[in-house]
């Protein structure tokens, strides 16, 4: 099944090459990135390469954290560092200053996978969570190059999925010198599809020390930053998704501010070109709104909804809040990151699809500082609760901490794994 799927991808890039050439021409989608036009690593470096790879934004936080832990345990190395998209690429570049060489992954066809292996000749290939791609762990392998797999997972969505591509994935898996898993079910899976029970190592989830790994940002200076009085309300709507994910929590925000008035809404937008119409349906349902970038530090926050339109700001803003919704879990999309507002002391609110952070919401749920909720009603019903009843908001609270930091000390175990598994006699 890989000699198929190399045969497929092969012919399906040379039928494509001509617009795979115009894009690149005029750099759409990062073309030149991902047909390796473009410098990959200084021509007078000397040292051995390591290559680090996660797929999106969501990941790169967590794989720069095992970056900065890698190069002060491995000095000696070249970094060089993947994403899949261009939003994940702007923030590897801007917090993983260990490195400048960051790029969008190679399009997954052999022979541009062939050119990034010849170029770069790294001496470890390490992936993050998900990130196994056919032709890419088939060149490493080509190479001499061993590859890993950390803080690794198999949601319940991709889990079903994965089962119509096993031999594939069987293949694939016996590439990786060692996986290491977030959870034990996620080791079982693992293990179902094809890898060798002692290559799977359970270690944790290193975002639960990510979202610990900091100082976090003080309550009082984060509202004095927004225009927020001590005493303000304050409610984060953490990534709602487009279409009906968005209506619930504006519907859940029309029924707080019906009876809350005086309540304020911070609303982070997943991507910024929700920005426009999120505009329009707070038009719609009479809320008046504020965009984050023209707030005025120096006066008070007189808009209900704060609409948050900068990058990197929602795991600080969290801070301000006195409650918070994570999106994506309304809908059956997997659900974003529940433990940056857990650090923060804060309830944590989400639906019913936490797929991809499974292991966090429930640690979230067993230890109270998390709830779910169904729909728009149930959200709605739920703020208002820890609106009257300031004592269980504070409960929550509390718990939604204990339970982020009950949960650290997956970062020390996946570096003792790529130490005693790869790096142990260099």
């Amino acid at each position: 099944m890989l000699f198929l799927y190399t045969i497929l991808i092969t012919c399906l890039a040379i039928v494509l090459s001509p617009i795979l050439v115009c894009m690149a021409v005029f750099n759409q989608r990062g073309m030149k990135h991902r047909l390796g036009l473009q410098p990959l690593i200084p021509e007078n470096n000397t040292r051995p390469v390591v290559w680090f790879h996660a797929a999106s934004m969501g990941e790169v936080v967590g794989m720069a954290m095992v970056v900065h832990r890698f190069v002060h345990a491995y000095p000696e190395y070249q970094i060089f560092v993947t994403t899949l998209t261009a939003t994940g690429l702007e923030y590897a570049r801007q917090h993983i200053p260990e490195t400048r060489d960051c790029h969008l992954l190679p399009l997954d066809v052999p022979f541009i996978v062939k050119r990034f292996f010849k170029r770069l000749r790294p001496v470890a290939l390490i992936l993050l969570e998900g990130e196994l791609w056919p032709s890419l762990l088939a060149g490493a392998d080509r190479y001499g190059c061993p590859s890993v797999l950390i803080n690794a997972r198999m949601s319940d969505r991709s889990y079903p999925r994965n089962q119509y591509v096993k031999p594939l994935f069987r293949a694939i898996l016996r590439r990786l010198t060692v996986i290491g898993t977030q959870s034990p079910l996620d080791a079982e899976r693992y293990i179902e599809f094809g890898a060798e029970p002692n290559q799977v190592v359970v270690t944790g989830n290193v975002k639960f020390d990510q979202a610990t790994a900091s100082s976090l940002p003080d309550r009082g200076t984060v509202r004095k930053m927004l225009g927020l009085s001590d005493d303000d309300l304050v409610i984060m709507a953490g990534c709602p998704r487009p279409v009906s994910e968005e209506d619930a929590v504006l519907q859940a925000c029309k029924v707080v501010h019906d009876r809350y008035p005086d309540c304020k809404i911070i609303w982070a937008p997943r991507h910024l070109e929700r920005i426009p119409d999120v505009e329009n349906r707070l038009t719609e349902a009479g809320l008046p709104y504020l965009l984050r970038s023209r707030l005025d530090h120096q006066i008070s926050m007189a808009a209900t909804v704060l609409i948050l339109d900068t990058m990197g700001e929602l795991a600080t803003l969290y801070a301000a809040a006195d409650m918070a919704f994570v999106g994506a879990t309304i809908v059956p999309l997997g659900g974003h990151n529940v433990l940056e507002p857990a650090a923060c002391g804060i309830p944590v609110l989400f639906g019913p699809h936490t797929e991809n952070v499974r292991a966090s919401a429930e640690a979230l749920l067993r230890s109270g500082g998390g709830r779910v909720v169904q729909n728009g009603d149930e959200l709605a019903e739920a703020w208002m609760m820890l609106i009257a009843q300031p004592d269980r908001r504070k409960e929550m609270g509390a718990a939604a901490k204990e339970a982020v930091h009950a949960g650290n000390g997956a970062l020390d175990r996946t570096m003792a794994l790529l130490e005693e598994r790869l790096f142990g006699d260099r």
